[in-house]
């Protein structure tokens, strides 16, 4: 059946075939690690971002609040947007930690589980240093205050910040680890991209090629002659 077919139509579909298979296999490839970039690295990065976000922002309030440790109504105000970014943080390590997602893998979940009892612990000295700190407000020599001055607050926090401090590096270690990670899956597609490119090209050449020289190379056409033969020998072509 492929003898119907000249030797340049051949060409042209079997090119047409690898071209095909080529774009297909770079859909499929293309498709699985846009897939892995996007819910595997960009949604980690923004939920990183987020953690470091909200945990510098109690670090920047705890530092306010000790400041005016005496100061009842700016101490209760801090304490309030302390509190706040405190929950927001929780909320984002939560939502890392869902079995469900697929932004984490089981290794980093670990890790971020290790943050979250690193942050429980630095919540639960805050929390004790802000209700030490209304005593303040109480008259003067009612009760003797192991606590009185900024500095001796500041002091107080020293083993919960130095255990946050771990959420704060690890969550910054982690978001550019994922974002590399993007970079790296970006550079791949473009990567596959040009070798498809190229490989088209190529192929488009060497069937041009084969069409060009294939007259001047291929088997040349058998005349059968068995019929001049006979009209020969019955005299049909003397005159």
């Amino acid at each position: 059946m492929l003898s119907r077919f000249s030797p340049s139509a051949l060409v042209a579909a079997v090119f047409a075939m690898l071209s095909a298979l080529g774009v297909l296999y770079m859909i499929s490839s293309v498709q699985s690690q846009v897939e892995q970039s996007v819910q595997g690295n960009f949604v980690a990065a923004g939920i990183l971002a987020r953690v470091q976000l909200q945990g510098e922002r109690m670090r920047r309030y705890e530092k306010e609040l000790f400041i005016y440790i005496a100061d009842a109504e700016k101490r209760n105000a801090y304490a309030k947007e302390w509190d706040t970014a405190a929950r927001d943080l929780l909320v984002e390590i939560d939502t890392a930690l869902l079995p469900s997602g697929r932004s984490f893998n089981e290794g980093e979940r670990k890790e971020i589980a290790a943050w979250k009892q690193a942050a429980n612990f630095y919540i639960g000295q805050f929390e004790k240093l802000v209700s030490s700190a209304r005593r303040l407000d109480e008259p003067k020599g009612a009760t003797p205050l192991e606590l009185n001055t900024a500095l001796d607050f500041n002091k107080a926090i020293g083993p919960g910040k130095d255990r946050f401090r771990e959420l704060l590096k690890g969550a910054d270690a982690m978001r550019a680890a994922k974002e590399k990670a993007s970079v790296q899956i970006a550079q791949s597609i473009a990567t596959q991209f040009s070798m498809l490119l190229f490989s088209t090209l190529g192929l488009a050449a060497i069937g041009l090629l084969i069409v060009v020289l294939w007259p001047l190379v291929g088997p040349k056409p058998q005349i059968d002659l068995s019929a001049h033969r006979l009209a020969g020998a019955d005299g049909s072509l003397t005159r």
